[in-house]
């Protein structure tokens, strides 16, 4: 019997190791994420919150900044099946009388901006029933065919806008409320 078995040792411990399964790294947090598909809803409130962003605050007018500036924001209501689209404004002074058509007003620069007129209907209207917001913000670039009616009508059905003006040197404030589409501007 030989004394020296470092080969058999070698190939026992190699056959050992080769058995256990691999210790796998943990994936990082960033690689979880980016194999994380992003939804047509989600990609769709990024882009109309970036739209928002860009253009509310700019007069139509002049194109000059408006100071103080709106504060915008786009929101999934899972529970309600709705997509609240949030505007909001703090002045230094404003009448009381003027606050709440400010408030409305805030709703239809919204309706406005995504291609509706005051009241919320679209340009068109009636022939036309729905917006292009479901072409606009809620569609990939490489679709090949065109959102249909019944979906993108149902994608309007689903927005609303809530502005809010605030006045705190007065503590003058209102909340106001409407469909996107068509729908009356309510006061809370």
């Amino acid at each position: 019997m030989p004394k020296n078995n470092r080969p058999g040792t070698l190939i026992c411990s190699l056959l050992l190791c080769l058995s256990q399964p691999p210790v796998m790294a943990q994936e990082s947090a960033l690689s979880t994420l980016a194999s994380t598909p992003v939804s047509m809803l989600d990609w769709g409130i990024y882009q109309l919150k970036l739209f928002l962003d860009q253009e509310i605050n700019l007069e139509f007018d002049t194109w000059e900044a408006m100071v103080p500036p709106f504060r915008v924001d786009v929101i999934y209501q899972p529970e309600y099946d709705r997509i609240k689209i949030e505007v909001g404004r703090s002045l230094e002074r404003l009448d009381s009388d003027r606050i709440k058509p400010t408030c409305a007003s805030y709703i239809q620069k919204i309706r406005l901006l995504l291609g509706l007129d005051k009241l919320g209907h679209p340009y068109g209207w009636p022939s036309n029933k729905a917006s292009g917001i479901a072409t606009q913000f809620f569609q990939s670039a490489y679709a090949s065919d065109p959102v249909k009616p019944a979906i993108a009508a149902e994608i309007d059905s689903a927005l609303y806008i809530q502005a809010l003006i605030a006045i705190p040197a007065t503590g003058g404030h209102a909340v106001c409320r409407a469909s996107l589409i068509g729908g009356e501007i309510q006061y809370f």
